[in-house]
């Protein structure tokens, strides 16, 4: 029974994505930006040197919402202070926002305190829920090779303003399956800003100054790509190495 109900639910997210979805240009012209602050409440994320990864979340996106909306963009905010969000909340967040893109705020963490750069993830494919988020999911949903086309396009343009801005190592765009990303029907990112297991980055990353260059980075990003910014064929060549 488990099975035929897997299987059911396969089918119908495979006929949605042929049958159901619109045609217009996934995510150029939008009208909101999702931003999610990574963790929050009891998930602390990454902890070091006297800072804690949500709450730097939360400031650099709280600054980027303001920046969007100096410039007469819409945001919708999946926290706004520190309190727990489900992953499966921030993709329903999201999915009800029409004519919208997605970025998800995180810092890196590693054992190996040299380690430094900024990069930016999306998904390898999208992955519709069932019941609810599906329907959510089709209010939203664009063609399957055009968010593609057009999450590349939006990863290029704020991971090049974010390795200007910051001046650290470029470590790329990479395709991961990120749950609040792959459940996200518009085009969608998330961005790891710098590690806090480097000492020099979280020296910068304790000033305000240097948050509000990451957020200012990632919105001139956005405005770029929704300018009709396209990488060139040398970006899309390859993922650089983890």
């Amino acid at each position: 029974m488990v099975g035929g109900l897997i299987g059911i639910t396969a089918l119908c997210g495979s006929l949605f994505w042929h049958f159901f979805l619109d045609n217009t240009e996934a995510g150029r012209n939008f009208q909101t930006v999702v931003i999610d602050a990574g963790h929050g409440g009891q998930d602390s994320g990454a902890v070091a040197f006297g800072l804690d990864e949500k709450s730097l979340n939360l400031d650099v996106a709280l600054k980027l919402a303001e920046v969007l909306r100096a410039q007469g963009i819409e945001v919708a905010l999946t926290r706004d202070s520190d309190y727990f969000v489900s992953l499966g909340d921030r993709a329903r967040i999201a999915n009800r926002q029409k004519n919208s893109i997605f970025v998800s705020i995180h810092f890196n963490h590693t054992g190996i305190s040299t380690t430094g750069g900024v990069e930016t993830y999306r998904a390898e494919f999208k992955s519709p829920g069932i019941a609810e988020d599906v329907l959510n999911f089709l209010r939203v949903a664009r063609p399957m090779a055009s968010i593609n086309l057009r999450e590349e396009a939006l990863a290029q343009a704020v991971q090049m303003e974010l390795v200007s801005a910051t001046g650290t190592t470029d470590r790329g765009i990479k395709r991961r399956n990120f749950y609040v990303i792959r459940r996200t029907a518009s085009p969608a990112l998330l961005i790891e800003g710098g590690f806090l297991s480097n000492p020099t980055t979280v020296r910068r990353l304790k000033t305000q100054g240097y948050r509000e260059v990451i957020a200012a980075a990632i919105a001139r990003g956005i405005l770029k790509y929704r300018a009709g910014w396209e990488p060139s064929p040398r970006l899309l060549a390859s993922e650089p190495s983890p």
